[in-house]
């Protein structure tokens, strides 16, 4: 009887995993993962903010197309991060050289 008990545990918890991964598809994502790590900032077009109480979101557009938010610290290409983001431009730092992505209309 208590086999069956531990056999019932086991399963809900293998259950829980696997419906956690399907639910979450970013779960196992991690940083160098990230799809924006196979570009370098001059690939990337800014095409939009984000806002809400005092946070700034900049979207990115790359050029197959795909579309992604960026926050300051967050990690572009060989050795670049987003410095600053505000309503008209995405502050990059690569190695010692800052670049600016400036907002483009959408075409």
């Amino acid at each position: 009887m208590k086999y069956k008990y531990l056999l019932f545990f086991f399963a809900l918890f293998f259950v829980h995993d696997v419906f956690a991964q399907i639910t979450n598809p970013f779960s196992r994502l991690s940083v160098t993962d990230h799809p924006l790590r196979l570009y370098s900032p001059n690939q990337l077009t800014m095409v939009g903010t984000i806002s809400q109480d005092n946070t700034i979101l900049g979207i990115v557009k790359t050029p197959n197309n795909q579309v992604y938010t960026v926050k300051p610290g967050s990690q572009l290409g060989n050795n670049a991060y987003v410095v600053d983001v505000t309503t008209q431009k995405i502050t990059v730092q690569q190695n010692n050289q800052m670049i600016e992505l400036l907002l483009r209309q959408v075409k």
